[in-house]
């Protein structure tokens, strides 16, 4: 219901004081001008905004909405059983491959997206997570609950961080998170390229 509301929070440094400790302010007190202390530690602004991103904001160009059909899902009755899966997004294609970012570790998570216009253009559909004691088996069953009854092609390119790759010694086998999570993912019938594998520096695009 509040899907079409709009929250504005202006907020200090002062919100962190019990973090950051009296001596941050001090310091910055010190170091900084009285206008530069006002501005970027008390939220305080003497000066006007000129020409910035709020005296140029537009609805249209600077506000997104996430990519549900809510025409669909608001006609639901909700005294049913319903489970909210990838046949509700607004640009989910069940014929493209996945493309899947997974960050391991004792917060797991996976951010799925597709290319799109020829790959010229990129949309995040979807992101998934857990945390320990669960592991790449509690993700890969989130993802086929969601993804998996739509999926035309079943191809996933996986792109790991360093950390995924990282061999280290399970059952008396050397794995990594990254091939432990592509064997969940292919035991739900999915085809996953694993990415990065070997690579030295895995650059931002």
């Amino acid at each position: 219901m509040r899907r079409n509301a709009t929250l504005y929070i202006r907020a200090s440094s002062f919100c962190n004081k019990d973090i950051l400790g009296p001596k941050f302010f001090k310091t910055q007190l010190d170091t900084l001008d009285m206008d530069e202390f006002l501005t970027s530690i008390c939220a305080i602004r003497h000066k006007e905004v000129i020409n910035k991103f709020f005296a140029n904001y537009h609805k249209d160009k600077h506000q997104f909405a996430d990519s549900y059909l809510y025409e669909s899902i608001l006609k639901l009755d909700l005294k049913e059983h319903f489970i909210l899966t990838s046949r509700y997004l607004k640009y989910y294609n069940k014929h493209d491959e996945l493309l899947i970012g997974y960050d391991p570790g004792h917060f797991s998570s996976l951010i799925i997206g597709q290319e799109k216009n020829y790959g010229h253009e990129f949309r995040i559909l979807k992101e998934m997570y857990c945390c320990y004691p669960d592991t790449q088996t509690e993700l890969a069953r989130q993802f086929y609950e969601f993804f998996g009854a739509e999926a035309v092609n079943k191809r996933i390119i996986l792109y790991p961080d360093r950390a995924g790759n990282k061999r280290r010694e399970e059952q008396e086998q050397i794995t990594t998170d990254s091939r432990i999570l592509k064997h969940e993912l292919e035991s739900y019938g999915f085809e996953v390229e694993l990415m990065n594998e070997g690579q030295a520096t895995i650059y931002h695009w």
